[in-house]
């Protein structure tokens, strides 16, 4: 919320409203609104990651010397692939990669140094949700309205996470660094605990019930969770731009650890209520069950495709466990987003998580007149698709009031009708123009519109992170004003996405009035050069 390098979840809300726990470098106002710190966290004292360069957001990690110059085609390599996840350390003595190695308790972590991402592989990981303080999570917003966000980040007890093995001494050294353990993950593996009985009890535990029907087992028993658990701490649940950094780190973990062919189970260990995008991750889920029958523990229903950590009724041992990178260090978050990943066009890696989506997971065939490069030229009189993306007014979260939505278009039906009406003057293409209001849309709907664009106009906001989800050689239309027009999420998005971007100012605050002419001619030099 800080926007900082390092903020854990509060233990309570601050005056300001806040749920993070600022340290020095955190504006003076807010210093002064907020309550003491709960956990003794010393004002005048900041932690062992100050970031580096007085800068502000979520800086870009400092590059190892080996790294520093990198060809654009190696960088680009290990940014987006899962070859960049170069460092490597055990926290199980003697960890084995053998089939035989695999019914034991063991544990490693990876981290990739130009994203500053790591995420950690268990081997029968013991999850114990009684000693996780957390809001249980997936109720309907308008039942939990006004909520503090930090009760819905987990607080650990030590031995809330057990592995059943010796742990590796050379591993304190990264347990203390926030550098390898940002955020959720440092609170995670400071709760870990090296217990022998919790691989006995992950080797006795009964089989979980394969239907939501099937009696329990006894009280005393341990659930089990087989094939490979992702375990995320979702960071800006509702805001499809950070869900998208979940997301791709699925696709680059998934690719290192060679499961995303398998059964894969989510596990959410935040308290969130229940969010628009709670589909997507079904979707993920129920693609990951097609080569396999599912498991479930036995306390837990698995409807959703997912399991949040406080609805499991006791504990539960995950057989494959990977603890997921934060959003806020994945690939494709605004960290990483430097001159040096402007040379990533048209990434290789990026369309293939694209594809990854949008054609494996969701099923969604491409239109044949879309193009495939800018270089490919469309028949005559044929349909420019054009769509764009009009803000609405919902309530996307528990902190979310009455749902007013800002940066909307106040000249929207000039818009359309000046839009829908472009054509060539030779009549060899015309506009097929679609107003999209992606809050009444399904996930898969969403994705589906977007994806068959040839063109996609909106204003700065989240729903432009769809932009990764077009065909390479199609066009994004940017709308910013004010301070949002320094911002290049999206223009990032497109370079990576192999999309030609352009950008609109327009004047104007929370309404926005877009001069028609100019978006117009814009619209009309691009449905050009499609043709040409």
């Amino acid at each position: 919320e800080f926007g900082l390098q390092d903020c854990v979840p509060a233990k309570t809300q601050f005056k300001s409203g806040n749920a993070c726990e600022p340290a020095m470098w955190v504006k003076l106002a807010e210093k002064k609104d907020a309550m003491e710190c709960p956990n003794g966290i010393d004002w005048n004292r900041a932690p062992n990651n100050v970031p580096r360069g007085g800068g502000g957001a979520r800086n870009t990690p400092q590059l190892p010397t080996h790294l520093q110059g990198l060809p654009a085609e190696e960088f680009c390599k290990r940014a987006f692939g899962g070859y960049g996840f170069e460092q490597e350390w055990n926290i199980c003595e003697g960890k084995d990669d053998d089939e035989e190695g695999k019914e034991e308790s063991s544990g490693f972590c990876r981290h990739n140094p130009l994203t500053g991402g790591t995420y950690c592989s268990f081997r029968k990981l013991l999850v114990k949700p009684s000693m996780i303080d957390v809001a249980r999570g997936g109720e309907e917003v308008q039942s939990v309205m006004g909520r503090s966000e930090s009760v819905e980040f987990p607080k650990y007890a030590q031995g809330a996470f057990q592995l059943g093995c010796k742990e590796d001494q050379k591993s304190e050294f990264h347990k203390s660094s926030t550098v390898y353990y940002p955020h959720h993950l440092k609170l995670v593996m400071g709760a870990l605990q090296f217990e022998p009985s919790a691989l006995t009890r992950c080797k006795g535990s009964a089989t979980a019930a394969s239907s939501p029907s099937s009696p329990p087992p006894p009280p005393s028993a341990t659930s089990i969770v087989g094939g490979t658990t992702m375990i995320f701490t979702r960071y800006e649940y509702a805001n499809l731009f950070h869900q998208m950094t979940d997301w791709y780190n699925m696709y680059v973990v998934g690719q290192r650890e060679e499961v995303l062919g398998a059964k894969i189970t989510f596990l959410f260990l935040d308290g969130h209520a229940k969010g628009a995008l709670d589909s997507a991750w079904t979707s993920w889920s129920r693609i990951s069950e097609k080569d396999g029958q599912q498991e479930a523990t036995s306390s837990y229903n698995h409807q959703e495709g997912f399991i949040r950590v406080k609805h499991l009724s006791q504990e539960t041992c995950f057989h494959h466990a990977l603890l997921m990178p934060m959003g806020y260090r994945s690939p494709v978050d605004i960290h990483g987003m430097t001159g040096s990943a402007k040379r990533c066009r048209n990434d290789n890696r990026v369309n293939e998580f694209r594809m990854m989506i949008t054609r494996t997971w969701l099923s969604i065939p491409y239109d044949d007149d879309l193009t495939s490069s800018s270089s490919q030229s469309l028949t005559s009189s044929v349909k420019i698709k054009v769509g764009m993306i009009f803000r609405r007014d919902y309530v996307a979260h528990p902190r979310a009031g009455a749902g007013r939505t800002t940066r909307k278009i106040s000249n929207e039906i000039q818009v359309v009708n000046v839009l829908s009406r472009l054509k060539d003057v030779n009549n060899k293409w015309a506009i097929e123009f679609r107003s999209m209001s992606l809050e009444s849309m399904a996930f898969k709907k969403q994705v589906e519109a977007v994806s068959r664009q040839n063109i996609l106009i909106g204003v700065h906001g989240a729903a432009l992170s769809h932009a990764l989800w077009m065909k390479p050689g199609s066009d994004l239309i940017e709308i910013t004003t004010g301070g949002y027009s320094g911002r290049f999420h999206f223009e990032f998005f497109a370079i990576w996405a192999g999309l030609r971007y352009r950008k609109v100012n327009v004047g104007g605050g929370n309404l926005l009035n877009v001069n028609t002419d100019v978006l117009a001619g814009i619209v009309r030099d691009l449905a050009n050069s499609h043709y040409a």
